[in-house]
């Protein structure tokens, strides 16, 4: 029910007085406030399924390069990828998709390495050859340049990415920005630099998909920009399941 406050009264009459005279009018109405109720309503019937789900694994391998003050470091990298699918059905367009997946992967070369793990939910509307997903990604990492250990990270990523194109071949693009949640690691004064981003790091993703089979193939690039210096990586995975 709607939230309504009742008309103030209107005053008594004095004995003589003409009701027409009295200022007191429709603006004595009170604001009536939005339906709160209305809005849960709405976002139940959003949610409602019925779903499906689908648990994938994905091994990982990358090339990495890292730009660094005096000079360019490079190696490869492994990892592995383990992650919950789900997406509405039989529920008129846009529906919604999305994944939880746990991360984790290495890195390795000459005068470098680095370690991260992450944690993260992504939900978004999708349509029959495009969608969107969003959501929050816990990560901590290690990371060793030039022969010096930097301070363990942790910290929050926020992506957006856009997906098109039909399940046997798909492209995808987005960005990533990223905060660290504790103080040691060195933050991208944006001011001072000619790049585009925002947060304390931030990245650029983009890659594509082939499943000719039960098995998919993916080939990725993604450029992140650190107060430590810029990582290029190039990556290919492979996707069982789901």
């Amino acid at each position: 029910p709607r939230n309504r406050r009742h008309p103030r009264p209107a005053p008594e009459e004095e004995p003589g007085e003409d009701a027409g005279d009295s200022e007191e009018d429709d603006a004595s109405v009170a604001w009536e406030a939005p339906d709160l109720g209305g809005l849960g309503a709405r976002l139940r019937d959003r949610l409602r399924g019925p779903w499906t789900a689908g648990f994938s694994l994905r091994p990982t391998g990358a090339w990495v390069r890292w730009t660094v003050p005096g000079g360019t470091l490079q190696g490869g990298g492994l990892g592995a990828l383990a992650a919950v699918h789900y997406q509405q059905v039989e529920r008129p367009a846009p529906v919604l998709w999305g994944r939880t997946r746990a991360l984790l992967v290495g890195a390795a070369g000459p005068d470098f390495g680095s370690t991260e793990a992450r944690l993260g939910s992504f939900l978004g509307p999708g349509w029959s050859w495009v969608g969107v997903q969003t959501g929050p990604d816990f990560f901590t990492n290690r990371l060793r340049l030039r022969g010096e250990t930097l301070p363990a990270a942790s910290g929050l990523a926020w992506p957006l990415i856009v997906a098109a194109g039909p399940p046997a071949f798909s492209v995808y693009g987005g960005i990533e920005p990223a905060w660290y949640l504790q103080p040691g690691r060195l933050r991208v004064l944006w001011r001072d630099t000619d790049l585009f981003g925002f947060g304390h790091r931030f990245a650029w993703l983009a890659g594509l998909t082939v499943a000719p089979g039960p098995v998919r193939a993916g080939l990725s690039w993604q450029r992140t920009i650190t107060g430590d210096g810029v990582a290029d990586e190039i990556g290919l995975s492979l996707r069982f399941g789901g």
